[in-house]
């Protein structure tokens, strides 16, 4: 809900894009979510938010108002998703936050926050005395389980860049946590779908069951031992999840569970401040998230491939099978090249440079498909040296907050910690355990991915910022696995090249994605008929899923006023003033 007072834009939208159906968003189920295509944008002229909750984004203004810096409301934002989203986010996990601030010179930062692998972690912790995969030991269970890295990373970003007291930022997340919420759609259907899994365990099935009953649309959720958590991290923030009372029983909870994190991973974890990747794009400059992201390098790789074509002017069906044919070559370089850069000592510069583009795509033939089997990844030795939810925030200060927060699958390892309300990632999934096996998002691994201690895993986060002339004009990114950088590049291709200038619609319209292997396009329902016989002629295998990534966008348009849109497809909100 939009408080009073703040302008809602009403545009009824019209039009076709990328051969849809009749009506211009089928494949969003408005009525299951009692909205309208008006839905799901709020603008204004001092700041916007828009997030993958309600709350949240109504918690990012609250905090606003009340004088807080822009960090300030991410922070607050971020810790109230982990309530409002508990199959999405929570303390339990880690994410990356960009942040571009204006001055004389300038500031662009990036802070890992990822989960990190723990201390005794092994590069065959999941694989038999035969060497191969142990089916499933990497998603479920406390050995799935990376160090988390949520709440020393909200504390860097408010000690580097906040402003009012750290207790005041946790205080609507507490709120909300104790009061409770209705249960949304999204999140019934992945507590149903997750359900054989979370009621293995007790405390998990206490966490989303009444009375023996899972919860359902509509039904009310509070979280009370979550906010006694919250509470104690809002006291003694700096000591509780690392060996105060809520350290003390991760721990206790992992040596129970045969997990691996022990009160030393946690007392040891630290945030890491990184340069983001910057690029140059249609007169724009693009800030992007580094490795051990590979959302940045994948999104740079497939823009270079496609600087000499007229994305705006091209015709449907050739222009999803030019993207998809980049997102298929830059899928196969992120198989082999990308790691966490504090042990996988590599250079990127090969898979960010133009020639190595140019090559790539005069392999792309129109109007015909290439095998994947016929693309070769960049060899490693041109690299050597010579569910998710996203936060997007702008002022008018200048400054933009793209933050993308994750568990990795909906509730992480299916375990909570007892007594803290907390779910835990299962981020151990994302390293390659082994080279060529591929995880749950289908996406594969080399040895710049392997496990080992302490190390980060290798994200599909893309948290981006785009500037125009020094000043932001859009924060974006995404929750989705491995749809989140094609995602990302479509909805701001979209909204700069073949939806100019009408963000709703750049984020309503239907998308599509190719990850190499396996050898197929996943498309949104909402394509054409004439669309899908199209690509197939071309020889492209088609899958038709209504599972997505989620984009949250705000736009400083051209008139000087910020718009911020949610994704409609799943919970979210948006805010202005």
């Amino acid at each position: 809900m939009i408080p009073m007072g703040f302008r809602i834009s009403l545009i009824l939208i019209s039009g076709i894009l990328l051969g849809c159906a009749s009506s211009p968003y089928p494949h969003i189920d408005f009525k299951g979510w009692d909205r309208t295509e008006t839905c799901c944008l709020a603008s204004g002229k001092k700041m916007a938010v828009a997030s993958g909750g309600t709350h949240a984004s109504q918690a990012a203004l609250e905090i606003s108002q009340m004088g807080g810096t822009l960090a300030d409301a991410a922070v607050a934002a971020a810790f109230t998703l982990a309530v409002e989203r508990p199959q999405s986010l929570g303390l339990g996990g880690g994410g990356f936050f960009l942040y571009s601030q204006p001055g004389k010179k300038r500031n662009d930062v990036f802070v890992d926050f990822r989960e990190v692998a723990p201390g005794v972690a092994t590069a065959k912790m999941f694989r038999d005395s035969q060497d191969q995969v142990i089916p499933l030991q990497s998603r479920f269970g406390a050995k799935a389980v990376a160090t988390p890295g949520f709440v020393p990373g909200m504390l860097l970003i408010h000690k580097k860049w906040g402003k009012l007291p750290w207790a005041k930022l946790l205080q609507p997340a507490i709120r909300l946590a104790r009061q409770g919420f209705r249960v949304y759609p999204s999140l019934a259907r992945r507590i149903d779908e997750e359900k054989k899994a979370l009621l293995e365990d007790s405390y998990t099935k206490s966490l989303i069951s009444i009375n023996g009953e899972l919860l359902k649309k509509g039904d009310w959720i509070r979280q009370l031992d979550l906010a006694q958590t919250l509470e104690r991290i809002a006291e003694n923030p700096q000591r509780e999840m690392r060996s105060g009372i809520t350290a003390q029983k991760i721990a206790a909870f992992m040596k129970t569970r045969g997990g691996l994190i022990s009160q030393k991973d946690l007392l040891r974890y630290q945030a890491v401040i990184r340069k983001p990747l910057e690029f140059q794009w249609n007169g724009k400059t693009l800030l992007l998230a580094p490795p051990p992201s590979a959302g940045g390098v994948v999104v740079i790789e497939m823009l270079n491939m496609l600087a000499r074509d007229a994305l705006d002017r091209m015709e449907p069906s050739e222009y999803v099978h030019l993207l998809s044919e980049s997102m298929r070559r830059a899928y196969a370089d992120r198989s082999q090249a990308i790691g966490d850069p504090d042990f996988h000592k590599f250079s990127i510069e090969p898979l960010l440079s133009y020639s190595r583009a140019e090559k790539l795509r005069a392999s792309i033939t129109s109007g015909q498909a290439t095998p994947s089997k016929a693309i070769r990844p960049i060899s490693s030795e041109d690299l050597k040296e010579n569910h998710t939810t996203q936060l997007s925030l702008m002022d008018e200060a200048g400054n933009a907050i793209a933050m993308t927060l994750s568990l990795n699958e909906f509730f992480g390892c299916r375990l909570a910690v007892p007594e803290t309300g907390i779910f835990l990632n299962n981020q151990m999934d994302d390293f390659s355990s082994k080279p060529g096996e591929p995880n749950v998002f289908g996406l594969l691994g080399a040895e710049a991915n392997s496990i080992a201690p302490f190390k980060r895993p290798v994200s599909s986060m893309t948290p981006t910022i785009i500037l125009d002339r020094g000043r932001p004009v859009l924060a974006i990114g995404a929750a989705g696995g491995s749809k989140i950088s094609t995602h990302v590049t479509q909805v701001f291709l979209n909204l700069f090249l073949r939806t100019p200038d009408d963000l709703r619609k750049a984020v309503f319209s239907p998308r599509f994605h190719h990850q190499w292997l396996p050898d197929q396009i996943t498309l949104e329902n909402g394509f054409s008929e004439k669309m899908i016989r199209t690509l197939k002629t071309m020889g492209h295998s088609l899958e038709i899923s209504d599972r997505t990534a989620l984009v949250q966008t705000v736009w400083r348009n051209p008139e000087g006023s910020f718009v911020a849109v949610f994704d409609p497809r799943d919970e979210g909100g948006a805010e202005a003033q």
